[in-house]
């Protein structure tokens, strides 16, 4: 993707002002009406469609229905978290969104490892200007490359992802609720999908579905974010 189709995206992501002109212009209007733009542009573009996805009825009622912990891949948490608790993980927001991001890293590319302790090669292209200079090239195996040493561009999913996830659960907690109530989990699992949508224009169709009609292993990316958090918040709240 071309720098001027980034910075359209950020401008649609964080100027709502620049997305209404955009979305009332004719001319825009009649070119997404003709050309059927696919459902990350429209869930960039337009907040309504997305609202939509997401509170359908149906849909809701299909993710209460979801069995939310496959047998003995996750622990299990309940948390009943004082105020003064809740604060305290608050206060380390930022500290818990980092820890999880090179968490989220060592979590996928430990599925790659290989017998003599490299791991299996996952080229990729950055775009992170100073990561390329320093290297002389722009291409990066991410696999081979702990989380902090990646791209910026490659360590934004995993960062975004993570607050994403540590902010929905902080949100849980300060109300009073479980984050880790079985009738709620799956809908944080589709929130979770939904973002990841938002961050990436290059999903497939089939990513591009809603989260109950995903395949099981794609379904396992986003629970395996949310329970990752999970266990992060109870470890802290055990130490600290």
């Amino acid at each position: 993707m071309g720098g001027t189709d980034i910075d359209l995206r950020l401008r649609l992501l964080n100027d709502p002002d620049f997305r209404d002109r955009l979305m009332q212009d004719h001319t825009h209007r009649h070119r997404l009406s003709v050309e059927e733009p696919d459902i990350h542009t429209r869930m960039l573009a337009e907040p309504e469609f997305r609202a939509r996805r997401l509170d359908d009825p149906d849909i809701q009622a299909r993710l209460s229905a979801e069995g939310p912990y496959p047998e003995g891949r996750y622990q299990r948490h309940s948390f009943a978290v004082a105020p003064s608790a809740v604060r305290a993980l608050e206060s380390r927001a930022d500290e818990l969104i980092a820890e999880l991001a090179t968490r989220l890293h060592e979590n996928w590319r430990s599925t790659r490892l290989l017998p003599n302790g490299t791991y299996a090669a996952r080229p990729k292209r950055a775009i992170d200007e100073d990561w390329i200079a320093a290297h002389g090239t722009d291409i990066v195996d991410i696999a081979n490359m702990p989380n902090h040493e990646l791209p910026k561009d490659w360590q934004r999913n995993n960062v975004e992802s993570a607050r994403v996830t540590v902010e929905r659960i902080l949100a849980e907690l300060r109300a009073g609720r479980d984050p880790g109530r079985t009738e709620f989990v799956a809908h944080a699992y589709s929130e979770i999908h939904e973002e990841w949508l938002l961050r990436n224009d290059a999903a497939t169709d089939v990513q591009m579905r809603l989260y109950p009609d995903l395949s099981e292993d794609q379904k396992a990316l986003d629970r395996d974010v949310y329970h990752a958090v999970l266990d992060l918040v109870a470890e802290k709240l055990a130490r600290w």
